[in-house]
């Protein structure tokens, strides 16, 4: 009997999760200055000199396809030299049609010009909250190249959203969203937590630190305009940062559908 050479193959155990919140605010970088430092009461009397970062971390934009386990079997040896063949047969060829999303972009009206020296704080954003139409779902946020799109998480209005750093969901063109992991600090309006975008596998090219940050619950010169860059390429820009906001309205996407043969 070849029993005892029976092997079994189980499943691969889930991964445990990773609570990198601790370490994700990096030093040298806003919003770390400005919650270690510029928000001090003492920093207007005595400044720090310029922080200089250590060498950045390189960060792969890829990632290796993952390593399957075999599924749960049990695989049996036998002496037996009788073997045996079979054969799949596969079509020579099927149509399937497959619908392709060619929706539009939401339609925007501008809400508000913020300049590199605005006062982006609680007050400057409730005032605003009165004109925002009744059929906008959602804000979109022009800083110099970039464009972000966020919109309010369930039981959440774009009011409340505005003035939070934890009502929000956010997207790169109005249409496919996320959730992103956000900033602790509940003074932060929008934005995410300190390099969210460049480990994202989902959008490579996407080399920030955050996403755009529109305002500041203080009043201090440091966190005037918005935060932090304003290119994909560049990880952090800080503060002072010019930038547009927009509401808009969702446009439902027209679908075409195509016919596709594979043979």
């Amino acid at each position: 009997p070849t029993s005892q050479l029976d092997m079994t193959y189980h499943n691969a155990p889930e991964g445990a999760g990773c609570d990198v919140s601790p370490v994700a605010t990096r030093p040298c970088q806003e919003p770390w200055l400005q919650d270690r430092y510029e928000d001090e009461s003492w920093y207007s009397d005595a400044p720090t000199n310029e922080c200089t970062p250590c060498e950045p971390d390189e960060l792969s934009t890829t990632s290796a396809p993952p390593t399957s386990a075999p599924s749960s079997s049990t695989t049996s040896t036998s002496s037996s030299s009788t073997s045996s063949s079979s054969t799949t047969s596969m079509p020579s060829s099927s149509t399937t049609s497959m619908p392709f999303s060619m929706g539009e972009a939401p339609t925007c009206s501008q809400l508000a010009d913020v300049s590199s020296t605005s006062l982006t704080n609680k007050a400057f954003w409730e005032s605003k909250c009165s004109e925002i139409p009744s059929s906008a779902t959602m804000i979109r946020v022009d800083m110099g190249t970039v464009t972000d799109y966020f919109k309010p998480k369930d039981g959440a209005t774009l009011c409340e959203m505005l003035v939070s750093n934890s009502k929000h969901l956010w997207s790169p063109d109005g249409e496919a969203w996320e959730e992103p992991t956000y900033y602790p600090s509940t003074k932060h309006f929008g934005g995410s937590l300190n390099h969210r975008t460049r480990q994202n596998s989902n959008h490579p090219i996407d080399q920030r630190d955050t996403l755009s940050f529109w305002g500041y619950a203080g009043s201090t010169s440091g966190t005037l305009g918005g935060c932090c860059s304003s290119d994909l390429s560049t990880s952090s820009g800080g503060w002072k940062q010019a930038f547009t906001m927009h509401t808009c309205a969702a446009t439902p996407p027209a679908v075409e559908k195509y016919s596709v043969s594979f043979t």
